[in-house]
């Protein structure tokens, strides 16, 4: 018996081609699908990756301008404290020999030391290693006022000399922290 196909054996064999190609497009069409989950997978993970990393920076970008921002804050408290400090440095020497000396040194005097000493030590802590050395110098000059004005008698002279030496290197700092903190 024939067909139009040829022999009942040759069309059982194409057949079994026409299966076997089904067969094979659908092992094509399995890998075309693999593939376009696989290439939808890493889309979405290298999407993930970036978010992550933007996020990553605006957390670092924070956390630099707060940084900042207390840098900011302790390097300006010292700056106004080493003025305060200047000018009752200045008034205490100046009322020697009077009767407000007590009062100005125990009053303005000890107070302005003693928050000039604070702000040292706050800026001390947040600041980089150029301004921790240019506080370092502004303490033993700071000392060394102290010094000068807990001697009796006391010389004018030298405790002013150093208050010019304390206020050069404060005004040295603020020209190298200028940049620093902005």
């Amino acid at each position: 018996m024939t067909n139009d196909y040829g022999s009942g054996a040759e069309g059982n064999r194409n057949d079994d081609h026409s299966s076997s190609n089904g067969k094979g497009k659908e092992r094509w069409v399995a890998f075309a699908a693999l593939g376009g989950s696989l290439i939808g997978a890493l889309t979405g993970l290298t999407g993930s990756l970036l978010v992550y990393k933007q996020a990553e920076d605006t957390r670092q970008q924070s956390a630099l301008q707060r940084t900042s921002d207390i840098r900011r804050s302790a390097y300006n408290d010292l700056v106004v404290s080493s003025r305060t400090y200047h000018t009752e440095v200045a008034s205490t020497v100046n009322f020697l020999d009077t009767e407000e000396f007590e009062r100005q040194h125990n009053e303005k005097y000890v107070p302005a030391n003693t928050k000039l000493e604070q702000a040292e030590s706050l800026a001390r802590l947040v600041g980089t290693e150029a301004a921790r050395s240019s506080i370092r110098k502004m303490a033993e000059l700071r000392l060394q006022v102290n010094k000068l004005i807990a001697q009796d008698p006391v010389d004018v002279d030298k405790c002013y000399g150093t208050l010019e030496q304390h206020g050069k290197v404060v005004d040295d700092f603020v020209e190298k922290i200028d940049a620093e903190v902005i």
